[in-house]
């Protein structure tokens, strides 16, 4: 009989750790589950007065956040996400990774000090991510502080330097000006002074006024309508957030099982006993 107590505890035992041991592992995919992924894309145009000589170039900028709990891409640091863009192209910046609602800022500049020849696009994007409490994300851009945009991009303008090869600036000197001959000049006689008869004066006739024609108001130019909030795209096909109960229902069903299991044999074993001891 005390075999058979012990036998019990050591499957008490061990079912009641394999339930620890199932729960503490479903924590993990939980969190994970509670999370959602936004990127930011980015292009850069180069252009240039000349469009037979559109060199490339590279220009770098910065991504840096509002505050210090603001989710980054990888590959950030102190001073924020850093990256380039080589001519004209289009590149994407995350995936940033949110694992809780509330409003995040950040801040996109170009931060190249001079690069030869252009004029570099100083134009400031302001991001703010909204993050909603199932989860969904609204992200609003704006451009120098006040002006609402849907994408952002950065216009280096290219300048060819005077006297080279393509400048289209008028009024440069030629280096070989062509030599003009002058042209001798001509002498006319002079004629006598001849007196001439003074003009009687007549007064003009001051036509009619015509009446001024009614200049027509210039219509009205309609204001361009306000750009909706963008939704922000959501990652890959299966990054999806998910929302509501994230337990295992099989899991709990087959613990249920096992303790039924377990039950079913302590009474079994107690009626053997009791019928053991009627002997």
């Amino acid at each position: 009989m005390s075999d058979v107590k012990k036998y019990i505890k050591r499957l008490l035992a061990v079912g009641l750790a394999l339930a620890c041991l199932v729960g503490t592992l479903s924590i993990p995919a939980a969190y994970a589950a509670n999370t959602v992924q936004v990127t930011f894309t980015i292009e850069q145009i180069l252009t240039s007065d000349d469009l037979s000589t559109l060199p490339g170039s590279t220009f770098t900028y910065r991504l840096t956040p509002g505050t210090a709990d603001t989710p980054m891409p990888y590959g950030s640091n102190a001073d924020g996400y850093i990256f380039t863009i080589a001519g004209t192209n289009k590149i994407n910046i995350g995936p940033i990774i949110f694992g809780a609602p509330g409003i995040f800022t950040y801040t996109l500049s170009c931060i190249t000090d001079q690069v030869s020849n252009f004029t570099t696009d100083r134009r400031v994007y302001t991001i703010e991510v909204h993050v909603l409490n199932d989860l969904q994300v609204i992200v609003v851009i704006h451009k120098n502080g006040d002006v609402k945009v849907s994408d952002m991009y950065f216009e280096h303008t290219h300048r060819t330097p005077p006297g080279e090869p393509g400048d289209p600036s008028p009024g440069w000197p030629d280096i070989n000006p062509p030599i003009i001959p002058k042209t001798p000049e001509i002498t006319t006689p002079v004629e006598p002074n001849i007196p001439i008869e003074p003009e009687v004066s007549v007064e003009p006739e001051i036509p009619d006024t015509p009446d001024e024609p009614t200049i027509p108001q210039e219509p009205e130019i309609p204001q361009e309508p306000e750009i909706p909030d963008t939704p922000a795209q959501p990652g890959t096909p299966g990054d999806s957030p998910r929302t509501g109960d994230f337990n295992n229902p099989a899991l709990w069903t087959a613990l249920i099982v096992i303790a039924g299991s377990l039950l079913m044999l302590l009474i079994f074993l107690g009626r053997k006993t009791r019928k053991g001891q009627g002997r």
